[in-house]
Parts: C-alpha cells; structure tokens; sequence
C-alpha cells in the first residue's frame, strides 16, 4: 500500500512546531492546534499522511468499490457508501445509520474516479472485516482513538481476512499519523476469518 506520506526537513518541521504551539498557547484556535500537532509529528519523523489523497491513490477495483478501506480500529468490519461524483463514505454500518465523525468518515466529491451514467449503483451491502492489530502495536489504552486503513477484501459473505494494515492516529481534518503497519500471519487471518 503506497501511504503517500507528506515530506519535510525535520528542524524545519521542529521550527514551525513551536511557532504553532506558541500561536496555540495565545489563542487556542483549533487550526492552530491542528497544525502544532502535524508539525511535531513530522519533527519526530513519524509518516504523516492526507487520507484523501491516500484513498484516491489506491484507486478502484473493476466493480468501483475503493480498494482500500479505513475505520475505527475498534469497530469489527466496514462499509461503504459512494456517489457518482467519487464522493466516499466509510461507516461501520453499510446504510450510514452512523452520524459519529470518528465513526463516519466522510470523503469530498473526486476522491474517487466519477462513476459513468448507466453503470448500475450496486454498492449497498459491501463490508470489510477489520484487521487484527497485534499486541505490539496496540496503543495504551482503547482502540476507539485510533483508525485502521489497510487493503479491502469487500464480501457480501464472509470470505478472507484484511491485508497490508496500517495503524493511524487522527490528528486534525484530513491528516493521520502513521504509528505502524503490518503484515497478517497465516494464523491471525485464518482467526479472523472465522470471527
């Protein structure tokens, strides 16, 4: 999985860190924040990436599903809604019963190619199994503050496990720290597989 992580020098990134945390610290506006929290990222050298653009990348399978998927880590699988614009939604829940914004994830119109006029909308009912993440990764704590994106397997039946997961931090708008990825071992996909 080609993540697409954003680049910068990292006594660069260190600089405009204490910029931003110091413009946070005066006026505590929340972009701001978002940009103290990118920069220091980035000054620690961890991956920091656009979900967008890292959707947009992955690209569609021949049936226009992403191949890609993203969700809460704690959430068991996840589906999809698109429009015919290449608009996105992810939600733990196919008929997008879910409002939560770390639950739903809601991407712009473009994200993904334009559907062409007569194609037939047969994209109610795809799910993703949500991959494992092994112990040495998971964070202190609960899964709910962290998101998975990783290589859908889209099944109306269960079928095989994630591939290529990714573990990622929110950090504000469209940005995500990488804090791991991982390849699934035989054993855990054949686990998942029967869950």
């Amino acid at each position: 999985m080609d993540l697409q992580p954003m680049v910068m020098e990292r006594n660069a990134a260190r600089a405009a860190f204490i910029e931003y945390r110091d413009s946070f610290r005066r006026s505590a506006q929340a972009v701001d924040g978002e940009l103290m929290r990118g920069y220091k990222a980035l000054a620690d050298g961890s991956a920091l990436i656009r979900l967008t653009t890292t959707i947009a990348a992955g690209g569609v399978d021949e049936l226009g599903r992403p191949r890609l998927a993203f969700g809460r880590a704690d959430e068991r699988a996840i589906g999809f809604r698109r429009d015919r614009q290449g608009g996105l939604t992810f939600s733990p829940e196919t008929r997008g019963n879910v409002r939560a914004a770390d639950r739903r994830i809601d991407l712009p119109r473009g994200t993904l190619p334009e559907w062409p006029a007569g194609s037939p909308d047969d994209w109610w009912g795809w799910v993703a199994d949500m991959p494992l993440v092994p112990p040495r990764f998971r964070p202190e704590g609960s899964l709910s503050r962290f998101h998975v994106l990783w290589e859908a397997v889209w099944r109306r039946a269960r079928t095989r496990a994630a591939i290529d997961p990714a573990l990622l931090r929110h950090i504000g708008g469209d940005l995500y720290v990488v804090l791991a990825t991982w390849d699934l071992t035989p054993l855990e996909q054949a686990v998942l597989e029967r869950r």
